[in-house]
């Protein structure tokens, strides 16, 4: 998978307006998000082998909602489709796709890294 630029894993402009278009309080949120995403794949590994649907459901929900509202669509929709998967009680192999989606779109806003979003969102702002 090839390094994203940060344009490609943040929407600015949602990132504004979930902050009020107060740069200071995006880039606290950003960095609250990031916090939560670097801990995601370990949160969700533990939740699915425990499994802990309620625990699982609720983490995925968390990034699917957090994801949308801050700009962080690919993390939002992947996380979005696998939260319908699990609800809807989908196939082990529809799972699985939507669980290495969601794990992608994660690293790929992992690799990009906080300085590089944050820079971003100064650019833009």
């Amino acid at each position: 998978m090839k390094m994203m630029k940060p344009s490609e894993v943040l929407n600015v402009s949602q990132a504004l307006a979930a902050a009020g278009d107060d740069l200071m309080i995006a880039e606290d949120l950003l960095k609250r998000f990031l916090v939560i995403l670097t801990t995601a794949h370990v949160d969700l590994e533990t939740a699915r082998t425990l499994s802990d649907e309620e625990e699982l459901r609720y983490r995925v929900h968390r990034l699917c909602s957090g994801g949308l509202y801050l700009g962080f669509e690919q993390v939002g929709m992947a996380a979005r489709i696998l939260e319908t998967h699990l609800k809807n009680s989908a196939s082990p192999g529809e799972i699985a796709i939507a669980w290495t989606e969601l794990n992608e779109a994660i690293q790929a806003v992992l690799e990009v890294g906080e300085d590089g979003l944050l820079a971003q969102l100064r650019d833009e702002y």
